[in-house]
């Protein structure tokens, strides 16, 4: 036996053995709960249409959706807080709680009423949630009554052990059509959970039991807890990201691509293909997954705007996926092909030749044979770790009966699998290793940039994943590193393909381990087609040596040190000299110019400059001060570590749209401040130190215009303890804080709901009235409500109440405008990207300006940077006191600080190539450029204003007051700049492709006048829902875009920038027209003065021939 056929068979029995011990001690290693489904799909969707039609529950013949799930807020809790996975297990197997149930959901479109039933494993019911219009009339029975009738109905007809359970909370709430739905909640006061209730909640609405619910009151603490574990997962695994967007997708993609396309070293074809295929495999388990998709169907959408959502979402999805993909696998195969000399080329190791060579065997079954080595690490590490350092995974069963609701349950397995297995493989492992290796031989001690690179990967790999829900944080960093390290050295000994196997069927493994354990019918065609796909790199050897008739051994030309560039084209000197336009005739001058002045008259006589709410003169200096001293006047004295944080908060939401569609202006103004919510400062009063219930505790003060204490609200940890006052007593409380805040008497008021909250030391109520003398509207309500925590009020605030049905009908309306933003978006990301390659391209070929990508790059880059920041106290105001501030920092901070930097990169792309790619065209000389430039511009302000007077006013227009939150006001204008490079980049490329591809509107006019349309309006921002509206705004700016470049830019396309400045200036004069809040004006000059000064340098930039 030879030394290899000895190594050989070790390898093979290594394998069985850690197969046999991986088998063996699974379970020990993870937290597995043992659970009998003896209910399948089938028989809960029957089941639940037969209840459903018993009890006349939800609408006639409804839709259906089937759902198998855990209550992992309970499962949590139940394994952190109260004896790990084995209590959770005690805890299925006591019937007390069941955190595993069947939800089925019976609906229709466009109908508010349905039903939600549950089921336990074993086909038990266990509740169900009735949903009844609020407008469907009813009894209004009194809580005595509602009380027994739903006592009677859980006894009698569900056998419920309601004589176990104590009564701790009722509520009550009139609806709209005056029936009265009632809450009552009972909780076993024999057993427990650690600190959590076993709780029973039963709803009557009217006359008619429409909700059983079991849960488990779950502590506060417990909550705020998890979250701050859970925020050291979330920052190991931001802090990966920026790693990978800076490391690997800027310099391992980006800039190596370009390294490689200049040394003509670069294959992206068959990337491409990969990429296009194993995006297309993502989509397809998207639309493997839609029957689960239903149970999240909000009713009130239409179902064809549902789907189409769904549609955007697939295809921004593939677009996305595709582009990275095929990045990785470019740069994954060209960096390997150029580092390691001796590896097989990747992309002939499956031709006819390759595929039957002992060596492309080997490397196959190596993969495989490795797969229960690596479970048998992690199986050994867990049980280790698990029972000697604490580490705890959420425990979970080993079959998922959802699996089995998708179209074809093999898929999702495969697809995720290989998407996982060759994505990362190429740029987690090939991209940092290979190309540490090619900085090694051009800087020296390649082995040194390797061994770092190793342990570089193995960091940012294991940090990826650390976002799982595992304890502690760094669990499966810790896990990884050892894997990755033995991936990294699979990859530098035998190239990608052993890596992409392995990783592949490794984690086929687990995604398919729900299908191998289910006893269902049917299954076997599943587990038949998922071994039989998972082999399928080995049934292309075992074919390729079938066709061959021999193992031989890999061609020298396929080896990676057998592969050349391919020589460069030769070619002619003599370039085709494109056609001068003719200059442009003077009278069009003069149009243009006196068009200028036409322009700023109708931006005047269109714009809309209305400010309702009007001028929030406070600032942040004096609203802290004025939230301090209303609080000192109620005895309250904040010391160290308080800390104080404020923001402007605008509250612009669907109450204000409500009232503005349905009651108008003057019904809007006299509601607004009263009963609608102005803008307003919001200072808190926190604590980022102390125990987790001393961080629970804060202070809100709302201060209006004029310095006016709007709301004052205390929230307190549900811990704390205080009176449990009863509900005549607690109403008392409530009507006199009505009198002393709102000068209200509470005579006048109607009682809508009264609502306890049952807490372990104290009872917490809600109190909601309605004010239907001053409320000059048919449908809605004016409303206040009161919130007590104890014996003392905590909050009171004032709303108006929307109709259900409208609120329906403006989520269905809303869902046009998300589309529409999903269509602009995804339209002026890909142009961008399109400009962006093609600048790579250029740079590659040595026709690009690098100072001018330098400079913009860095002006972009550093405006956002600064704008960010200029953002910090708006954005620490929003922070939790969960969570240590360092690590929302990092998550906050970090993540757009890379996307800044890629956005900044693509502008500075369009600004290096794009003075190459223009004709040689005649200059009107600078002054005349600006003076046609600005008509221009304001012209099409102008015509583009014309547009407000048929735009639907859906809601009130309210200037932008959150430039007050800034740390540096005057520096908002940094924003608007910002806006200015992106739209400005846009707009180049498409002006400046239209002119390249029409040859100076010389040919292919209509084929290329109407795509350039179209991306106008495709790029076009929905200002609103109404799709007609989005549409014919579009087609203008479009038509109108396209007549400048006719009559202006087709002899001169270095104005574009300017003009655009001088439209985008006139647009940002509005805020300084209104002057909404303090250096709203100075803001707003320091902002056109950098437009006009970046715009300037761009039209100077493509001036240069």
């Amino acid at each position: 036996m030879t030394r290899k056929s000895l190594s050989w068979l070790v390898f093979v029995i290594l394998s069985v053995l850690s197969g046999i011990y991986a088998y063996t001690f699974f379970a020990d290693a993870y937290p597995i709960v043992s659970l009998e489904i003896r209910m399948n799909r089938d028989q809960a969707l029957a089941e639940a249409l037969e209840l459903a039609h018993q009890n006349a529950w939800g609408p006639d013949d409804p839709e259906n959706a089937a759902s198998f799930g855990v209550d992992s807020k309970v499962r949590n809790y139940v394994e952190l807080e109260t004896g790990g996975s084995q209590a959770f297990s005690e805890l299925i197997k006591s019937g007390l709680y069941s955190p595993y149930t069947w939800r089925i959901r019976l609906f229709q479109e466009n109908k508010t009423n349905e039903v939600r039933i549950r089921f336990t494993p074993d086909g038990k019911f266990y509740g169900f949630k009735e949903k009844i219009p609020e407008d469907a009339p009813g009894a209004a029975l009194s809580a005595d009554s509602a009380l027994a009738l739903a006592r009677e109905e859980a006894l009698e007809h569900w056998n419920l052990p309601i004589n176990e359970y104590e009564l701790v909370e009722k509520s009550k709430e009139e609806r709209p059509s005056g029936r009265i739905d009632h809450t009552f909640t009972f909780e076993r006061t024999d057993k427990k959970i650690g600190e959590g209730r076993y709780r029973l909640s039963l709803v009557v609405s009217g006359d008619k039991l429409t909700e059983i619910r079991h849960f488990i009151k779950i502590p506060e603490s417990f909550d705020k807890k998890y979250e701050e574990m859970r925020s050291a997962n979330e920052t190991l695994s931001t802090i990966s990201v920026i790693a990978i967007g800076l490391l690997y997708i800027l310099g391992g993609l980006v800039f190596s691509l370009f390294y490689l396309l200049r040394q003509r070293w670069l294959i992206w074809k068959k990337p491409l293909y990969w990429g296009l295929f194993v995006a297309a495999l993502q989509v397809l388990v998207s639309i493997n997954q839609m029957p689960l998709v239903w149970m999240n169907y909000d009713t009130a959408l239409s179902a064809q705007g549902f789907l189409l959502q769904q549609i955007l979402q697939m295809v921004l999805t593939f677009v996305g996926l595709t582009i990275l993909f095929t990045g990785a696998f470019m740069a994954a195969e060209s960096l390997t092909r150029k580092a390691f000399p001796n590896h097989i080329q990747l992309w002939k190791i499956w031709t006819k030749e390759t595929a039957a060579s002992s060596q492309v065997l080997q490397r196959t079954l190596g993969g495989y044979l490795a797969v229960t080595i690596f479970f048998a690490f992690d199986i050994s590490l867990y049980i280790f770790a698990n029972k000697t350092l604490g580490w705890w995974s959420p425990s979970d069963a080993l079959f998922d009966p959802d699996v089995l609701a998708t179209y074809f349950p093999w898929l999702s397995s495969i697809a995720i699998s290989l998407q996982a297995g060759f994505m990362e493989e190429c740029l987690f492992r090939a991209v940092p290793i290979a190309g540490a290796a090619l900085l090694g031989e051009r800087f020296g001690n390649r082995k040194a940039w390797i061994i770092g690179a190793f342990i570089l990967q193995a960091l940012i790999f294991g940090s990826a994943h650390a976002n799982y829900p595992n304890q502690p944080a760094y669990a499966r960093v810790v896990e990884l590193i050892i894997p990755s390290i033995a991936f990294g050295l699979i990859y530098l000994f035998y190239g990608l393909l052993p890596g992409i196997i392995l990783h592949f069927a490794y984690d086929v493994v687990w995604f398919a381990l729900p299908l191998f354990v289910s006893d269902a019918g049917g299954v076997w065609l599943d587990r038949s087609l998922i071994i039989l796909l998972a082999f399928v790199p080995l049934w292309i050897v075992l074919f390729a040596r079938l066709r061959a008739k021999r193992w031989q051994d890999v061609p020298e030309e396929n080896y990676n040190r057998s592969w050349r560039p391919a020589e460069k084209e030769s070619v002619s000197e003599q370039a085709h000299e494109r056609q001068t336009p003719a200059s442009m005739p003077s009278g069009l001058k003069n149009v243009l110019q006196l068009g200028g002045l036409a322009g700023i008259i109708l931006w005047l006589l269109f714009t809309n400059f209305q400010n309702i709410p009007g001028y929030l003169e406070v600032d942040r200096q004096e609203a802290e001060k004025l939230a301090t001293k209303a609080l000192d006047e109620y005895g309250i004295r904040l010391e160290s570590p308080w800390q104080t944080l404020s923001k402007v908060d605008m509250p612009l939401d669907q109450d204000d749209r409500f009232v503005w569609q349905e009651g108008g202006t003057k019904i809007y103004q006299k509601l607004l401040g009263r009963y609608l919510e102005e803008p307003r400062w919001v200072v808190r009063f926190v604590r980022f130190k102390g125990t987790l219930d001393e961080r629970s505790e804060e202070y809100k003060v709302y201060v209006g215009k004029g310095g006016k204490i709007l709301r004052l609200q205390h929230i307190l940890p549900e811990s704390l303890p205080g009176d449990s006052l009863a509900e005549d007593s607690a109403r008392v409380v409530a009507h006199r804080f009505l009198q002393e805040w709102f000068h209200t008497d509470p005579q006048k008021l109607k009682e809508i709901s009264a609502a306890p909250s049952k807490l372990p030391a104290r009872t917490d109520w809600l109190f909601t009235f309605a004010d239907t003398l001053n409320y000059p509207l048919d449908e809605g309500q004016a409303r206040i409500a009161v919130k007590i925590s104890g014996d003392k009020v905590t909050d009171g605030y004032t709303f108006v109440y929307v109709p259900e049905e409208w609120a329906r009908n403006e989520r269905n309306i809303l869902n046009n405008k998300t589309l529409m933003s999903g269509i602009s978006g995804m339209m002026r990301f890909l142009l961008l990207l399109t400009a962006a390659v093609i600048g790579i391209v250029f740079w590659s070929r040595k026709q690009f300006l690098v100072k001018a990508f330098a400079i913009l790059t860095s002006v972009m880059f550093v405006a956002n940077f600064i704008d960010l920041f200029n953002q910090y106290p708006e954005i620490m105001a929003s922070f939790s006191t969960a969570q240590p501030v360092s690590n929302q920092k990092i998550m906050f901070f970090g993540l757009p600080l890379i996307a800044f930097l890629f956005m900044a990169a693509f502008l500075g792309l369009i600004a290096g190539f794009t003075p190459q790619w223009k004709r040689r065209q005649n200059s009107f000389g600078k002054t005349n450029a600006l003076l046609l430039s600005v008509s221009s511009g304001f012209l099409v302000a102008g015509l583009l204003a014309l547009t407000n007077l048929f735009e639907p006013s859906w809601q009130p227009s309210w200037p932008d007051y959150t430039l007050s939150s800034l740390a540096l006001p005057l520096l908002g204008g940094l924003g608007n700049l910002n806006g200015f490079l992106t739209t400005i980049a846009l707009y180049i490329f498409l002006f400046f492709a239209l002119d390249r591809f029409t040859d100076g509107w010389t040919k292919k006019q209509w084929l290329f006048g109407f795509l350039f349309i179209l991306s106008i309006l495709l790029v076009n921002r929905p200002a609103n829902p109404d799709f007609t509206f989005w549409l014919t705004t579009g087609l203008i700016k479009g038509v109108v875009y396209l007549l400048l470049y006719l009559f202006l830019f087709r002899y001169q396309l270095s104005l574009v920038p300017l003009t655009f400045g001088a439209l985008i200036v006139l647009l940002e004069i509005k805020p300084a027209v209104i002057n909404a809040v303090p250096m709203a004006i100075p803001a707003t000059v320091i902002g056109i003065v950098l437009i006009f000064i970046v715009a300037f340098y761009w039209y100077r930039l493509l001036e240069k021939d």
